[in-house]
């Protein structure tokens, strides 16, 4: 299904810009009166619920300040009932495998939605659609967290207007830091913009005390996200891209133009002279940070989106970026730093392509005096021992699979709809509904392409990933829950650009020395997940899919990631072209078993052989005109038409890669793909009717010399045998010849030997185009090889009939009948070796076009010279139902095949 996910996305993308387009920037008025540093950060409130119980969360709109005298905004917020609504929403802490219980209560109340204006309709499917009628659809996902489908956030579970929804965390994993946010389908991007997030933190009390770590006093969360302001102070959303889509509501990424930490724009925060453990997170819908931290040298990273890393690793002086929903912890110690020092943290070199301008500032470190000073602590030089995931994939017979990111685009190569793809298939939660694998207890290699323009964030639900550039460069000191897929350079957009190691097992399996089972959950993963784009915009456009553990390896074929020319014929496929055009051919000499074995006799009646005849007919001129001159106009355009930097053919057989620029065909283009099919076709008449006239020529001649044999029945049938191929069939006492095995004179007999030999060379000739029409056909694929195979072999039962009888009677002899039968047989093969050279320097469009066109010609001749005639001298009492039954076995054919995927 949607074998086109590429067509998709090429189609739509009609010419290839020459220049690049001006930058569009924003001509809204924007709040200019921010203070920077000016307003202290604010540490969202801790829900202590590290000894288990309930709790019960609403989720609402409520008034927030951003910075200190500011107007107040209104925003969306989490809250624990009977406290106040706060954005971000109040941290969350757990123990590892306490359970806890919350219930997530819908107090949203109105209908129409705080950032309205932005609301896309034809993004709000499913759990959406009813939106506004049922309120506002919420759904609450905690990122990174094993837990049941029916816990996890899923859009199908949303909650709508006073709606509640319970739900149960296990929290049996390792000790790391999570985040809650938004996941309604269609408009979780506007939602978390509003202010649906919060921090959730699993810590383990027996490994922060192994590593002393909970002696580190002041532990801060950092959550960052950049936002945009109108002139009052009010929360707004982009509207306005340099890549525009007119009429679009939707805009393929929302960069603000101020940076917030925990919802306060630019604050800054006092720390004491001692160690402090940051917990870093970026927020943002779609920007990307490349933190400067001008204490970095101080820094050592101990944990990233699964917990804690197996070595410390000291920070890089020179910064380090956070894509949307990666998470680091960092231990920086300030000891050295006299009271009154400041550090700016700012987000150096923005590749965000935005139309706001844009204030990298994003928070200020102020050193203070200790209020409870602390004595620094030696950061152990190994924390989690992780097992190796590459080596698991070995171990676990785990399955390869490439995955694509890819974009349909506008004519101005603006992207629509974002699109994850696997087997040339479209995997999405909206229209589509091929889902992405993974099977339970096993690690599996994943490797990603991009060949948008975008880097892409990409997250799983409940699975953890050790990923790099290649398979010598896989990160294996961390597991990650998002993953940053690089695009590909343009001059290689199908290159494999990040290799991923899957665990599909808890994260605790893959602990050294645990003794979790890698398929011990503890609950069941029956229901699908979720794998998605991380920047919130691709998520609510379909770069998000179903993702489904399964307890056995699904079915799918393994995928190397290696992509087919469209162009290049390889052997297997010369194979099966010859192999079907041997198979007709072969089918000529079935004729003696006819003739020789009593109980088949029948088959070389009137009856059977005027069924076999029209049937026959019914096939070919099914192909000839539904399947060959059709893709014959096909091959004709793309050879045709102008521009784009692809083939259409690699577009018709999806292995275009997303956003590229397809080849116009206009109506010139057009109008000369059919004037040249159509000449073609009749180029294909008109050579089996000079194959025939030169028969006709020939042999004519020689069955005159019969002439003189007698005029015997016996004689007479000689005679109309050697006339030519097509009427030889046609005699219907073909069928009398062999019942006069009797006649004696030895004369007779030569000349009978004689006749047969001359119509065997003659079918031979008529054979030729034949095989080379097989040839081509099957270079299509199995199915137009096959049910062309099977229409050419019905009707070469009778030709090898009107070759057997005459020798087999005159000489008694099955060798003898066999030898001639496979003469004439051997020709179809051969004209299918001549289609093998002709396309030996490789098959272009035009070539492509030119064959097809004029082999639907041949078999149109074919079928209406002889085939047709042939039926109804034979008796037409049931050529209807025999034509029409030729029809119907390619038209099953062709379904049967298309089911089960062949091409």
């Amino acid at each position: 299904m949607m074998k086109f996910a590429f067509v998709l996305a090429t189609l739509s993308v009609l010419e290839a810009a020459t220049t690049e387009p001006p930058k569009i920037t924003s001509g809204e008025l924007l709040y200019k009166d921010w203070k920077p540093y000016s307003t202290p950060l604010v540490i969202p409130d801790v829900i202590d619920m590290r000894q288990g119980g309930s709790l019960e969360m609403n989720i609402g709109e409520t008034t927030h300040t951003w910075q200190n005298g500011v107007p107040a905004s209104r925003v969306y917020g989490y809250g624990k009932v009977g406290g106040n609504l706060t954005t971000p929403g109040p941290t969350i802490l757990v123990n590892k495998s306490v359970p806890i219980q919350v219930t997530w209560n819908n107090v949203l109340g109105m209908s129409t939605h705080l950032l309205s204006n932005y609301i896309d309709s034809s993004l709000l499917h499913s759990e959406s659609a009813c939106f506004p009628n049922c309120g506002i659809p919420v759904s609450t996902h905690i990122h990174g967290l094993e837990t049941p489908p029916k816990y996890d956030g899923l859009p199908h579970y949303s909650i709508y207007k006073n709606q509640s929804y319970t739900a149960i965390y296990n929290n049996s994993q390792s000790s790391s830091t999570k985040l809650y946010h938004d996941h309604a389908i269609g408009l979780s991007r506007l939602n978390m913009w509003a202010g649906l997030t919060g921090m959730y933190i699993i810590q383990d009390p027996e490994l922060e005390k192994k590593f002393n770590f909970d002696k580190i006093t002041v532990d801060v969360p950092l959550m960052i996200s950049d936002k945009l302001f109108d002139p009052s102070g009010k929360l707004m959303y982009t509207s306005v891209v340099t890549c525009p889509v007119p009429g679009s509501v939707w805009m393929p990424e929302s960069f603000g133009s101020v940076n917030t930490v925990n919802g306060v724009v630019q604050p800054y925060l006092e720390v004491p002279p001692q160690q402090v453990r940051f917990r870093l997170v970026n927020l943002a819908n779609a920007r990307n940070y490349n933190f400067t931290l001008p204490f970095a040298d101080k820094c050592t990273l101990i944990a990233t989106d699964a917990g804690f890393v197996q070595e410390p690793k000291p920070l890089n002086s020179t910064g380090f970026k956070l894509y949307s929903l990666e998470r680091v912890e960092l231990i920086c110690d300030f000891s050295s730093f006299t009271n009154g020092t400041k550090f700016d943290i700012e987000d150096i070199s923005s590749d965000a392509d935005s139309s706001y301008d844009y204030d990298n500032k994003i928070m200020q470190i102020h050193v203070v005096a200790a209020k409870n000073p602390s004595s620094s602590i030696t950061i152990p030089t190994s924390l989690n021992k992780l097992k190796d995931l590459q080596e698991l994939y070995k171990s676990t017979n785990g399955k390869l699979r490439t995955i694509t990111l890819g974009e349909m685009e506008s004519m101005d190569q603006c992207p629509t709809t974002l699109m994850i793809t696997q087997y040339q298939q479209v995997s999405n939660v909206s229209m589509v509904h091929n889902k992405l694998f993974c099977t339970r207890g096993k690690v599996e290699k994943w490797q990603f392409k991009n060949p948008t323009d975008d880097v892409h964030p990409f997250h799983w639900h409940l699975v953890k990933a050790q990923c790099g550039p290649d398979d010598k460069s896989i990160n294996k000191n961390e597991l990650k829950d998002v993953v940053v897929i690089p695009n590909a350079d343009l001059s290689d957009q199908l290159a494999i650009t990040q290799v991923c190691y899957v665990a599909c097992t808890p994260d605790e399996f893959l602990l050294e020395g645990s003794s979790r089972a890698a398929t011990d959950f503890g609950f069941s993963t029956d229901e699908p997940y979720l794998a998605h784009c991380h920047i919130m915009e691709h998520e609510d456009n379909s770069m998000m899919a179903w993702f489904q553990l399964t307890d056995v390896d699904d079915s799918h074929a393994i995928d190397d990631g290696t992509v087919a020319n469209p162009n290049e014929i390889t052997g297997m496929v010369i194979g099966t072209a010859i192999g079907m055009s041997i198979l007709g051919g072969f089918a000529t000499t079935l004729s003696v078993l006819v003739l020789s074995i009593p109980r088949l006799n029948f088959l070389a009646g009137d009856k059977a052989l005027a069924m076999t005849f029209a049937l026959s007919a019914g096939v070919m001129l099914f192909i000839a005109l539904v399947d060959l001159f059709l893709e014959s106009i096909e091959k004709f355009k793309g050879a045709y038409a102008v521009g784009g930097n692809v083939d259409l053919e690699a577009i018709e057989h999806g292995l275009a890669p997303a956003g590229s620029v397809a080849p116009t065909c206009d109506k010139t283009c057009a109008g000369l793909a059919w004037l040249s099919t159509v000449g073609c076709f009749y180029g294909g008449v008109l050579i089996v009717i000079f194959i025939e006239f030169v028969v006709h020529r020939v042999f004519d001649y020689h069955a005159k010399d019969l002439a003189n044999i007698g005029h015997t029945h016996e004689a007479q049938a000689v005679l109309e045998d050697a006339q030519s191929p097509v009427d030889a069939t046609f005699q219907k006492h073909n069928h009398e010849i062999h019942n006069n095995a009797e006649v004696e004179q030895d004369e007779k007999r030569n000349d009978y030997r004689r006749a047969g030999a001359l119509t065997g060379i003659a079918i031979a000739i008529h054979n030729f185009p034949e095989g080379l029409a097989l040839f081509v056909a099957s270079l299509q694929g199995l199915k137009t090889g096959i049910v062309l195979a099977i229409g050419i072999i019905l009707h070469n039962f009778p030709e090898g009939i009107a070759i057997a009888a005459p020798v087999y009677y005159a000489t008694n002899s099955k060798k003898q009948a066999f030898l001639w039968t496979g003469l004439s047989g051997i020709a179809q093969p051969c004209g299918a070796f001549i289609g093998w050279a002709t396309i030996s320097g490789g098959v272009t469009p035009l070539l492509s076009g030119i064959l097809y066109s004029m082999v639907s010609g041949m078999l149109v001749c074919i079928a209406v010279k002889e085939l047709l005639p042939g039926a109804f001298k034979f008796g037409g009492a049931n050529f209807t139902f025999s034509f029409l039954g030729g029809f119907f076995i390619m038209a099953v054919s062709l379904i049967c095949l298309q089911f089960v995927g062949t091409s």
